[in-house]
């Protein structure tokens, strides 16, 4: 497996909206499309990891049959590390289905857990990713030597790891400081063309819209991609990677309960975010006022559009759906729209 500039790898929490949106992309956008799923933590008051962690597997096995990578960073007590078990066990689920699922991991977490990864890498042949970190990248000599030393220990070259440059939430205000360091970060990594993928990505939707007035369209700022387009643009750059980020969401973790009725919207340089009162038919307004707007794209852009547009004519008492059928609706565009434009640049 391996992808250029020209290539899509969307960062995304396994959760049944972002399953929906992945599983009813255009056929012909599927293979433009790489994810990054994140497993989240269970309510261990109702489920076990073990169940849960297989429903969730499940949950990609139905939306994707295209390779994917798979991270568990979140399975860990608050200020620790993921243990190793939780690695295996989850690859353990994931052959077990016969998925085109490739581990993630990164410089500093424990020699188990790097040797769990190493033994997925031994009986699955198909590589592995690391995702860097800003605090990674900060000292050029060590950056190579750890790099170096891990790839020795997982016993595979960089023509079979996918690196992931992972800049996380990162303000509109940060605009300018994140060219200088993406810039900046490529020309530490060693060997630059020998890695299988790069991928750069960084996320500017806020962690919570709590405080966004109700009943209006509020424009938020595509920081991470116009930092992005700025890169892959620029003359001198030894590779141009390819596009990551965090899609609707902020890079936390999601929160618990059912949130005010809300459509986050991608447009070309930002998101149209609304959000109203939880009363009734609240999210059919909602709607209703997307589909009037010029940067509504219509309901055959997208299964996600086309579920607006329905609901924006439904009359009836029902229909409104809930928080997870409105992050599957704007997840959905935004792969699609994201995916559209990064094939639409001169040179995508």
């Amino acid at each position: 497996m391996g992808f250029d500039h020209s290539h899509y790898m969307p960062i995304m929490k396994a959760k049944a909206g972002e399953f929906w949106a992945l599983a009813h992309l255009k056929p012909t956008t599927k293979p433009l499309v790489t994810p990054l799923f994140e497993l989240v933590p269970h309510d261990a008051k109702k489920t076990t990891f073990d169940a849960d962690s297989s429903k969730k597997i499940d949950g990609v096995a139905e939306c994707w049959q295209r390779p994917f990578f798979f991270d568990v960073r979140h399975i860990a007590p608050k200020g620790s590390l993921p243990d190793a078990t939780t690695v295996s066990s989850v690859f353990k689920k994931i052959r077990a289905r016969d998925m085109h699922g490739i581990p993630v991991t990164r410089i500093g977490y424990s020699q188990k857990f790097q040797e769990s990864v190493r033994e997925i890498i031994k009986s699955d042949a198909k590589g592995a990713m690391i995702r860097l970190a800003t605090s990674d990248l900060a000292i050029k000599d060590k950056l190579q030597t750890a790099l170096a030393n891990l790839c020795s220990f997982l016993g595979i070259n960089e023509g079979n790891i996918d690196l992931l440059i992972d800049y996380e939430f990162r303000k509109p205000d940060d605009y300018e400081d994140l060219l200088v360091l993406q810039a900046l970060h490529l020309t530490k990594i060693p060997n630059i063309q020998k890695w299988r993928t790069v991928t750069v990505a960084s996320a500017s939707f806020p962690e919570s819209i709590k405080d966004l007035p109700d009943g209006e369209w509020i424009p938020l700022d595509r920081t991470e991609w116009k930092s992005w387009e700025h890169l892959i643009k620029a003359d001198g750059t030894a590779r141009k990677p390819a596009y990551g980020d965090y899609g609707i969401r902020h890079p936390s973790l999601p929160g618990f309960g059912q949130p005010k009725p809300n459509l986050r919207y991608t447009i070309a340089d930002g998101y149209l975010c609304r959000r109203d009162e939880a009363k009734h038919a609240a999210i059919k307004e909602i709607c209703r006022s997307l589909i009037k707007k010029n940067e509504y794209k219509g309901p055959d852009f997208s299964d996600g559009d086309q579920a607006i547009s329905k609901t924006a004519a439904n009359q009836g008492s029902g229909g409104t759906g809930g928080g997870k059928e409105w992050t599957q609706w704007c997840s959905n565009h935004h792969v699609e729209f994201v995916a559209t434009q990064i094939q639409s640049l001169p040179s995508a």
